[in-house]
């Protein structure tokens, strides 16, 4: 479950992530992580775990490394922008 500060915990109320950006009423999260935080063995299956998590509730997660974002932050919005609209409900006709 995500909560209104867009923490997301387990049935049991224990913290799972806190994504870097998240849209609810589509459910997608974004997580912007840089090498030298998330760069360890330890740490990469932390994160996937979180990231599974929050797949396995529905949600679409987009991961991206800082560089990435700095090399080219327009694609990456470019991503997400197409991401948000996909799950956007779709209008009955």
């Amino acid at each position: 479950m995500l909560s209104a500060l867009l923490e997301a915990h387990r049935q049991s109320g224990a913290l799972v992530t806190v994504p870097d950006f998240a849209w609810p009423a589509v459910r997608l999260a974004v997580f912007c992580d840089g090498y030298q935080y998330h760069g360890s063995p330890e740490t990469l299956a932390l994160d996937a775990m979180k990231r599974n998590y929050l797949q396995r509730e529905g949600w679409a997660v987009l991961t991206y490394w800082g560089r990435t974002i700095l090399r080219d932050p327009a694609r990456c919005a470019r991503e997400i922008a197409q991401l948000w609209e996909q799950r956007q409900p779709q209008a009955h006709v």
